[in-house]
């Protein structure tokens, strides 16, 4: 067993039979002299100059809470990290003592392991397995801060010799494991946030109510964490000007992180200045909720069927209705300014041809979607809004996978994972038929299910089961637009915005399925992406797209529209297989868009390719960015093959296929794929 396991058994251990369950916040794990771990109840709480002394533990935080973790949250983790780069000072403050050296090595290398793994449980959206790395980091920076608080005790070493850079490495340790404690403390809270939510009898109505009365909590962590950073500064000040090499690091490491960790602590205290305003604590706000068919995929996820409006007041849910997307296009007054689309007059019923509401998402940038259906919408009349919230059906399913089926007896429906997309469907289909007025009921009748579902599950299943939201803002099926400028800003920083960006070296394929019923679902696209760099540096490009229907589902042929957009600074030179057009005045930022018909028959496969130059790459800077950039609500298989010229070889990856001067990637993309890859001279 590992020191790790070790001290995360201790912390997760059970309490015997009779006796109080321990707080893990509260325990604390030493080495004695024979180096045989053990448990220690803290001390009590000294003064703040005694803890910086003798490396004591502050007292538990009062709990802190905070919004949902964004990209911020790996930037603090990895600022605690550089704690760890005083694993030498042992060493180097004093000759003797090797005990003690090894003591602290062994625990500042458990604190690094876990808070790397801290960052990728961040990463996947899993607070509960964070919040247990984090707090193994903080028992393992108190423990090593006490070893080297120890020094000068050890061997004999004068006093004297060792205060100064001793008393700054006990400091650094000493707030670097309160900044840990501080942000696992934030964890902890910000994941009971959805606990209490989905134990609350009024289950999602509650959810706003919980963040906003949990606000002045939420600023008060963040100035917490914000006053620690101002000591990290000032002590990694003096740690580099140490004479100690391995003091001078760590105090240059900490003065490299701290701006990154800062634009992360302000990014976090937005969230929470404009959260009372999102939830309308000032003035109700109403949003337009999306619910979006992947099975007949449009650019931002999938075709509108269900529309709601949810109205908040001070964080209550004053009103929300769902109704079909046809009700509302229906009432409204469908002419509007701007004519439809090109590919949707291959369609036109009227003449001149109108752009309905239902059609509004055509932009796969979804800002700029969810502000024309905005404009579609109150010119038909309807209330004014103050932002957008799309869902697509995959973080659904993906709950019940997780949870279980969930029984409608009302309905005689038991839904699952496999069969919730299809039920649904076939029982509005069938209350359509018969003109009821309420086809979308069973949508508002399943979601308290699942709530209720979600509130009775185990701890280790609920917490897999909201990991699934933050998964599903990296997929896209969850995209959110504020009319707010702050608001929004806030949103591509947590790259919930579903914008869609024109990244060096980025391609993307949408796709748009029009009068082609629900076939999108039997379809299987495979893209290959052939990127060939000449003598000079020279980039020329060719992509192939294959695109397969099953028939397994739908009887009706897949109708699609589909568009390319190249990388910037494109210039497109061939097209093959299908009806292409350049398009370059959609998406200027992008170096050319490609659209065209791709339809495929029941049973077929429809293939199409283009070939496109990219000016040149600077071999000399040794990288080449790639990005392929995903369509919310597809699944894309993507191949990307790289040639360098002759002279240079790429630098090995655990996740491709190289030899020599050429490289192979191979992704699944259910969000973005994103690859830096780096390359070298032979002679290197």
């Amino acid at each position: 067993m590992t020191l790790r396991d070790d001290i995360r058994s201790k912390s997760d251990a059970k309490p015997s039979s009779g006796k109080a369950p321990r707080k893990r916040h509260d325990d604390a794990i030493r080495l004695d002299g024979a180096g045989t771990v053990r448990y220690r109840r803290q001390e009590p709480k000294l003064s703040e100059t005694k803890v910086r002394a003798a490396g004591a533990p502050p007292a538990p935080p009062e709990r802190r809470r905070s919004a949902r973790p964004t990209p911020g949250w790996k930037l603090l983790a990895r600022g605690a990290l550089a704690v760890a780069l005083v694993v030498g000072l042992a060493a180097q403050v004093s000759g003797e003592g090797k005990d003690v050296q090894g003591d602290v090595t062994a625990r500042i290398s458990v604190a690094r392991e876990a808070l790397d793994s801290a960052r990728e449980a961040f990463a996947k959206g899993d607070l509960v397995a964070a919040e247990d790395d984090l707090g193994v980091a903080q028992h393992s920076l108190h423990d090593a801060n006490r070893s080297v608080a120890s020094l000068g005790q050890q061997g004999g070493v004068p006093f004297s010799r060792v205060v100064g850079d001793r008393t700054v490495a006990v400091e650094l340790l000493a707030t670097g494991e309160r900044f840990v404690g501080t942000a696992r403390g934030l964890v902890r809270d910000v994941r009971t946030i959805p606990d209490a939510a989905s134990r609350h009898e009024d289950g999602f109505y509650a959810t706003g109510r919980i963040l906003n009365d949990r606000v002045p909590a939420l600023k008060e962590g963040f100035s917490e964490l914000d006053r620690q950073l101002d000591l990290l500064d000032a002590l990694s000040s003096r740690a580099a000007g140490s004479g100690l090499p391995q003091l001078r690091e760590a105090g240059s490491e900490f003065q490299r992180l701290l701006p990154d960790a800062r634009k992360a602590l302000a990014s976090g205290g937005e969230a929470v200045d404009q959260l009372p305003d999102i939830l309308g604590e000032r003035e109700f706000r109403r949003y337009l909720l999306w619910f979006q068919n992947p099975a007949e995929l449009r650019p931002t996820g999938g075709f509108i069927g269900t529309l709601g409006e949810l109205t908040l007041d001070r964080g209550a849910v004053k009103d929300l209705k769902v109704e079909s997307i046809y009700n509302v296009a229906n009432q409204a007054n469908r002419t509007v300014d701007e004519p439809p689309p090109i590919p949707f007059l291959r369609f036109a019923e009227q003449d001149p041809p109108v752009w309905g509401l239902q059609d509004a998402n055509w932009s796969p940038d979804f800002p700029t979607a969810a502000k024309r259906f905005q404009d579609f919408y109150e010119q038909g009349g309807r209330s004014t809004t103050d932002g957008v919230i799309a869902l697509t059906v995959t973080p659904v399913e993906d709950m019940l996978r997780i949870l279980g089926p969930v029984e409608l007896s009302e309905y005689g429906y038991t839904l699952t994972a496999d069969n919730f997309q299809t039920t649904i469907q076939d029982d509005q289909k069938e209350r359509r038929v018969v003109s009821d007025e309420d086809p979308k009921k069973i949508l508002r009748d399943f979601l308290p299910a699942l709530l209720k579902k979600l509130a009775s599950a185990p701890d280790a299943k609920r917490s897999q089961a909201l990991a699934v939201v933050t998964k599903a803002a990296k997929s896209g099926d969850i995209q959110v637009y504020f009319d707010r400028e702050r608001q929004e800003a806030l949103l591509g920083t947590a790259k919930a915005s579903g914008a869609h960006r024109a990244y060096e070296g980025a391609l993307s394929l949408i796709d748009a399925n029009i009068a082609g019923f629900k076939s999108s679902r039997d379809i299987s696209t495979t893209l290959d992406r052939t990127v060939e760099v000449a003598e000079g540096g020279t980039v020329t490009e060719s992509v192939a797209v294959e695109r397969t229907h099953s028939g397994e589902t739908e009887t009706h042929d897949n109708l699609n529209y589909a568009r390319l957009y190249l990388p910037p600074g494109s210039e497109v030179a061939e097209t093959d297989g299908w009806n292409a057009s350049e398009l370059t005045d959609e998406a200027p930022e992008w170096g050319a868009v490609l659209g065209g018909w791709t339809d495929v028959p029941r049973f077929g496969t429809t293939s199409y390719a283009a070939d496109f130059r990219r000016g040149k790459l600077d071999l000399d800077q040794g990288r080449m960015p790639l990005r392929y950039i995903s369509q919310a609500g597809a699944t894309v298989k993507v191949r990307t093959t790289v040639v360098l010229p002759d002279g240079y070889v790429w630098d090995g990856r655990d996740d491709a296929t190289v030899e020599g001067r050429r490289i192979v990637l191979t992704g699944t993309a259910r969000g973005d794929l994103v690859y830096d890859l780096t390359f070298k001279p032979v002679h290197d």
